[in-house]
């Protein structure tokens, strides 16, 4: 069996809701298939929390895969805490020292720079998904680009 691989994801703020199967199956596919067995996700935007419920649903059908909701800055208010379960959610080590305006790009740096393969879905290169496409191929990153199926 190969070596076990990490996968995160990226898109547009909103995106059409016909993404939803096609984000199904491609994460089935890299689980059964090519062993995939850690995920994160951010949480901004439709994309992200697409990827959020079919990760928690993937969950309960393969529970020896992981994912984390990767955070970029602590929750203010009482509300944004019930989002997400503790056991879902990761703070990661040193984002505590970056200013808070840049901490959604140190986030999605810290998530692309653990992964082999990015899926995502982005129609232009315009905003954060589109810097987040353009980084994973100067790092050679196997990208997945979910528009060309939905």
């Amino acid at each position: 069996m190969s070596k076990e691989r990490a996968c995160c994801f990226f898109g547009h703020k909103s995106i059409p809701t016909e993404t939803t199967e096609p984000l199904r199956r491609q994460v089935r596919s890299l689980i059964t298939e090519e062993n995939v067995k850690t995920f994160y996700v951010g949480t901004h935007g439709e994309f992200d929390y697409m990827a959020y419920c079919v990760l928690k649903e993937m969950k309960k059908e393969f529970p020896d895969i992981n994912y984390a909701v990767v955070l970029a800055y602590l929750p203010e208010k009482k509300e944004e805490y019930q989002l997400y379960s503790p056991d879902e959610t990761l703070y990661p080590d040193g984002i505590e020292k970056v200013p808070k305006r840049y901490a959604i790009l140190w986030r999605n740096d810290w998530m692309l720079d653990r992964c082999d393969t990015m899926v995502c879905y982005v129609v232009h290169t315009a905003g954060g998904s589109g810097r987040m496409l353009l980084k994973a191929q100067k790092k050679n990153k196997r990208i997945i680009n979910l528009k060309n199926y939905a």
